[in-house]
């Protein structure tokens, strides 16, 4: 599994914001808010294991203002850098506007080195 992109964000979601965050990333719910054992909580797959190779986008919690969104590549060719970069900027849109802080990116944005 290789890991092509993580956004590491900080911060609480106010009502209803957990929702809208994973609305605006296109990730489908997943697990339970209220168990504090529930770690995943957003899904989204990009691409099928039959499509050439499954790629999935995730959203974590480790704690109740710990975040984290991962793009990961399971078989097959990663997905372009292109794609990469849009589904980067619809993450950052979407935690500025949940008033989530990024607090690191991997790889970082291009131009940043």
């Amino acid at each position: 599994m290789r890991h092509q992109l993580s956004v590491r964000m900080r911060g609480e979601f106010a009502r209803g914001g957990l929702k809208e965050f994973r609305e605006r990333v296109g990730l489908r719910p997943r697990g339970r808010v209220s168990d504090d054992w529930d770690q995943e909580l957003g899904v989204r797959e990009l691409r099928s294991k039959e499509q050439g190779g499954r790629v999935r986008l995730k959203l974590w919690r480790y704690d109740d203002d710990d975040w984290l969104v991962d793009l990961t590549c399971q078989d097959g060719d990663p997905l372009p850098s292109e794609r990469i970069e849009e589904l980067r900027g619809a993450i950052l849109d979407a935690a500025a506007h949940a008033g989530l802080t990024v607090t690191a990116q991997l790889p970082p944005p291009p131009g940043t080195d």
